[in-house]
């Protein structure tokens, strides 16, 4: 049985895949913010709280996402099998003004994405990064009660003409920690 560490797991969707990957019968550790060396997938689902420092996002969103990697390839290398799946934003690309922070800490985890799949590659270790657009997660539903972004614009930039759902999100996930996926 393969064990995955998913970070966030008290979020939206972070809390959906955890559930996921139970019912598809991995031993799975949800834990918020911290790592460990022991997982054959690590999932990073955590982000800063809204409205957060920059320096705050960038230590949370990047440098612990980094460590947490680092920490947990040592481990999947030695036994030739990995899977990360980290998760970026809509916002890296199409930032609003209110998160600009956001912005920056999801670029920088697509970069960090490309750069650990080269790095690890070669040890059967694969390296996804997820950005799923808008999604049905409580974080959305306060952004949209805030009036930062209005519903009917975020399904009208969506081609299948809805916010996704956790389940949509979670599937992907299973499919990339998945056997099938080990050339992805």
């Amino acid at each position: 049985m393969k064990t995955a560490i998913v970070t966030g797991a008290t979020g939206g969707i972070g809390r959906a895949v955890v559930a996921a990957m139970v019912n598809a019968e991995y031993e799975v550790k949800p834990i918020p913010h911290t790592w460990s060396d022991k997982a054959d997938i690590l999932i990073c689902c955590h982000a800063a709280p809204p409205k957060s420092s920059l320096d705050s996002v960038l230590a949370i969103d990047v440098s612990d996402t980094f460590s947490m990697i680092l920490e947990s390839a040592d481990h999947m290398s030695k036994n030739k099998f990995g899977r990360i799946v980290l998760f970026s934003s809509i916002r890296a690309h199409r930032p609003l003004p209110s998160q600009v922070n956001y912005a920056i800490a999801k670029g920088a985890i697509e970069s960090m994405a490309r750069g650990f799949a080269v790095a690890y590659g070669q040890y059967g270790i694969t390296v996804n990064c997820i950005a799923p657009g808008a999604v049905d997660t409580p974080r959305t539903r306060a952004n949209i009660a805030a009036g930062i972004v209005l519903e009917s614009e975020l399904i009208q930039r969506t081609p299948n003409g809805r916010l996704a759902t956790v389940d949509d999100i979670c599937n992907i996930v299973l499919w990339l920690v998945s056997d099938g996926a080990a050339h992805v």
